[in-house]
């Protein structure tokens, strides 16, 4: 049973989402440039292995949401949805505030993508990298909460928000004197990466203090893209929708997704080296006016190409962050790397 429109419509209306300043002009490209192959079985382009596997990873992910939703039963799905409606986060959009703050000051918001893994074995050590990344001067995280990456995906991410809000009290700048000079500041966005298919997903994830979720992605949830979309919105959160190509883009585009992000999944392009961020490229040159984008980095070399084609957001994946993540001053110079690389015209 999907309850997804019924429980946006009836959910509070939210402040307008924050949009992308208007004066940053993105660089037109053709569209020609932006066709991606999804790595389906019929693609000649796109290895077998990478189709297989994302297949099995969806089949999974769809059999641990519908235990979940048995577990639940029907009275108590209904009353977790009505009562994330009922109580959207506070403050909404906090993600896509902060991009329209950064990105006028010349340079794109850095979104570290956190996991279990080596030295990181449980939810404390990760909210302890979550608090290292922050004081080493990332903007938001994203903390990776598929069963194939931590046994506690809600206490991964309930960690990271627990190291933010510190973080925030630790550093509370003075309450302003004009109550109508913009919003509040507040904690630094951690956003929950995983395989979203169903709203109570959504609300887990509010439900851990998370600002927004990372993995709605057009290809999988199909039509139901643009209805998961509008449930985060409607409870105050961020959901980037990632798309591969123009068909997704002009197709969101019609149910006005404002939230784009690209090159961020496995699976989702063909894994040649450079090819997922060749077509963000392309794509990022195609949005609408005004919405806001995310793409994915391997590398520094990746983040300072994503920002030259006009990203308003990079998320800095793991494998390139666990490099430095043994010693936790070495976030420092990563993040100085990647400021480095990614602010200014150069």
């Amino acid at each position: 049973m999907c309850l997804v429109s019924h429980w946006a419509a009836a959910a509070p209306a939210l402040p307008a989402r924050p949009q992308r300043p208007g004066w940053q002009q993105r660089p037109q490209r053709r569209s020609g440039c932006c066709r991606a192959q999804r790595g389906d079985a019929g693609d000649d382009d796109g290895p077998p292995a990478t189709a297989n596997r994302l297949s099995a990873t969806v089949r999974r992910k769809q059999r641990e949401v519908a235990a979940l939703l048995q577990e639940l039963g029907e009275e108590d799905l209904e009353e977790r949805l009505t009562s994330a409606g009922r109580s959207p986060a506070q403050p909404a959009h906090r993600l896509a505030q902060l991009i329209a703050d950064v990105v006028p000051t010349g340079r794109p918001v850095l979104v570290l993508e956190l996991s279990r893994g080596p030295g990181v074995a449980s939810s404390a050590a990760l909210g302890e990298l979550a608090a290292a990344a922050l004081v080493a001067g990332a903007d938001a995280l994203a903390v990776k909460t598929d069963s194939e990456d931590t046994p506690e995906p809600l206490k991964d991410v309930l960690a990271a928000t627990q190291a933010a809000a510190a973080a925030f009290e630790r550093q509370r700048p003075p309450p302003r004197a004009n109550p109508f000079a913009g919003p509040e500041p507040a904690p630094a966005p951690v956003l929950q990466r995983d395989w979203f298919l169903h709203p109570i997903q959504v609300v887990s994830a509010k439900e851990a203090g998370a600002a927004g979720i990372l993995g709605v992605i057009a290809s999988v949830t199909s039509r139901g893209t643009p209805l998961m979309s509008s449930f985060a919105a409607s409870i105050g959160l961020d959901c980037p929708v990632e798309i591969v190509n123009m068909q997704e883009l002009q197709a969101m585009e019609r149910f006005r997704v404002p939230f784009f992000a690209m090159n961020l999944s496995v699976g989702l392009s063909v894994q040649l080296q450079g090819f997922g961020l060749q077509v963000a490229s392309g794509l990022l040159g195609e949005m609408p006016f005004g919405s806001i984008s995310m793409v994915g980095a391997s590398s520094i070399e990746d983040a300072r190409k994503a920002r030259q084609a006009g990203a308003d957001s990079i998320l800095i994946k793991w494998e390139l962050v666990q490099q430095y993540a043994g010693d936790h001053s070495r976030l420092a110079q990563l993040l100085e790397e990647l400021r480095y690389a990614t602010s200014g015209d150069d």
